[in-house]
């Protein structure tokens, strides 16, 4: 009898139906949400290729400063060197696998492994070996850490594994988008004044697949019936302002106003200093990662697959000045932990449904999920070689 790991995904389904499927306006079947072979697939053709986003460019600002972070279960360092350049290496110790930065965050003058005490520059290079005569090495420069590509969209940091395009050709006009929403680009702005919240900086868990999550995410269908008390309460949910890219990966631009009762509270300092006209604003970047601002401060955010029934979200939250702080930090806590809470518990009962077995794929509504719909085409482009 097959194991489950043993079943392929073309056992599950035919791509031609899913062709199909998606041509008519329903969903993924569920087993791209809950079987591990697609998890698999996904890390492999999906998050090896795509440039992930690590952190603010302020967050690397000065030489010594790093992030640690993991991408398709791959540690990653990213550093700036002394001469002030950034790097992304491969967080593994080239001697014996052991990772080199332990911390998630900090800043060093060199990194140094804790293992055997081997030591590296901050471009990379390996500097030192204790008890380097009796080691019979090859040279030191053949054993520095490996880099990985890197670079910056929006000055935010993105690595990527194995890329096959640029960080630009993947974003296709996602700026062109967040520019017409009206967003100034803060952390592309050294003179910005954000500042690191560690109370809106963390992770958590949910027990669904990151689709589940991302979908759930990107359209506000849902926002009126799972968030009355939440974001019904401070936006405009009705109708939400909202613009796909037509060309690189998946990319979305949405924003959300305040509501009359809101506006006393941030007004009017609101237009000039919630960087958005919208009181709510995101944008979504391929494929995994979301840019937050408006009257909540900004905000980055991370969707991390831990499983085909598991999802980390990491998030990271910056102090924008000119805006009230009390006000900012109550819209954060109502929207992000109040909502947040709505949506984690809808997003594990979705995932149970689709794991229960008795859910055939189902319609999307052409007008307000139409983002899903995208989403998801973007994911069958991207998974479809590996299985037809």
């Amino acid at each position: 009898m097959a194991t489950v790991d043993a079943v392929t995904p073309t056992q599950l389904f035919d791509p031609v139906d899913v062709d199909r499927q998606l041509e008519a306006g329903k969903v993924l079947p569920p087993a791209f949400y809950t079987d591990a072979s697609i998890r698999r697939l996904e890390e492999s053709l999906i998050f090896r290729h795509a440039w992930q986003m690590v952190c603010g460019e302020l967050d690397v600002r000065e030489p010594g400063q790093y992030v640690t972070t993991e991408i398709a279960s791959v540690p990653v360092v990213v550093v700036r060197d002394k001469d002030r350049v950034l790097h992304a290496f491969v967080n593994i110790c080239t001697h014996r696998a052991n990772p080199i930065m332990d911390e998630a965050a900090g800043t060093c003058h060199h990194m140094r492994c804790g293992y055997h005490g081997w030591a590296f520059a901050l471009d990379g290079r390996l500097t030192a070996v204790p008890k380097f005569a009796e080691g019979n090495l090859p040279p030191l420069e053949t054993l520095g850490l490996r880099p990985l590509p890197i670079d910056t969209f929006a000055g935010i940091v993105f690595v990527a594994l194995e890329p096959q395009e640029t960080l630009g050709e993947q974003v296709g006009e996602l700026a062109q988008l967040m520019t017409e929403a009206g967003y100034d680009f803060p952390f592309a702005n050294p003179q910005s004044g954000l500042e690191p919240i560690a109370e809106h900086t963390g992770d958590y868990s949910v027990d669904a697949n990151w689709k589940v999550v991302a979908e759930n995410f990107a359209e506000c269908y849902h926002c009126g019936p799972t968030h009355p008390g939440t974001f019904a309460a401070a936006l405009e949910v009705g109708k939400p302002d909202w613009a796909l890219t037509q060309d690189g990966k998946f990319g979305l631009a949405a924003g959300l106003p305040l509501r009359k009762s809101m506006k006393p509270k941030f007004e009017p300092r609101t237009a000039e200093y919630a960087g958005s006209p919208y009181g709510f604003a995101q944008f979504f970047v391929w494929p995994n990662a979301l840019i937050l601002t408006g009257c909540i401060g900004d905000h980055l955010m991370r969707l991390d697959p831990t499983g085909p029934r598991s999802t980390r979200l990491a998030y990271w939250g910056y102090k924008r000045p000119g805006l009230p702080e009390d006000e900012v930090d109550a819209l954060y806590k109502l929207l992000m932990y109040d909502g947040g809470a709505e949506d984690k518990v809808i997003m594990e009962g979705v995932q149970r449904g689709l794991e229960s077995g008795f859910y055939e794929a189902g319609p999307t509504m052409a007008g307000p999920e139409a983002v899903v719909s995208a989403f998801q085409r973007q994911v069958w482009e991207a998974l479809a070689p590996g299985l037809r």
